[in-house]
């Protein structure tokens, strides 16, 4: 009987505590997107998009961005260790990346003319104990540049 309750009282402990780190997770990855929006109002760039989601492994979007130079920042999450950021035309081929050992991949592109881009952000590594995460990306550019189509 003592150890019902006891096994109980655990339950119901980790149960309380289970949402306060979820919305550490999701204050701590809004903290994040405030940073990268103001570094780029800061620099005059316009927001094109502005993404948050779970990452396991890798997520890819793919779009047809317009002419211009584009910056893409992105930050993993709490419990992301090592994030990389991919950007490659709509054949595979590398326009350019972040692959650095940390969790802020920055990648900027210039486009002369229209082009499908695949962006992958790529997740390497967690904190012990976990296998997923957070990340934010966004989508920024200088000029006139503009998100002309989003495939799913």
């Amino acid at each position: 009987m003592r150890k019902s309750i006891f096994l109980l009282s655990i339950i119901a402990v980790l149960a309380l505590a289970l949402p306060a780190f979820a919305d550490e997770a999701e204050d701590y990855i809004d903290e994040e997107v405030a940073e990268w929006t103001e570094i780029a109002n800061n620099n005059d760039f316009v927001i094109l998009d502005t993404i948050v989601e779970m990452v396991r492994d890798e997520v890819t979007i793919r779009m047809e961005l317009a002419p211009g130079v584009y910056h893409f920042y992105s930050s993993g999450g709490l419990h992301v260790e090592d994030l990389d950021l991919y950007i490659s035309d709509a054949e595979g081929m590398d326009i350019n990346s972040d692959t650095l050992v940390d969790k802020i991949p920055i990648v900027v592109i210039l486009l002369d003319e229209p082009t499908i881009v695949d962006i992958r952000v790529d997740a390497w590594s967690y904190e012990a104990g976990y296998d997923e995460g957070y990340y934010c990306l966004l989508i920024t550019c200088e000029d006139d540049g503009d998100i002309l189509e989003v495939f799913e």
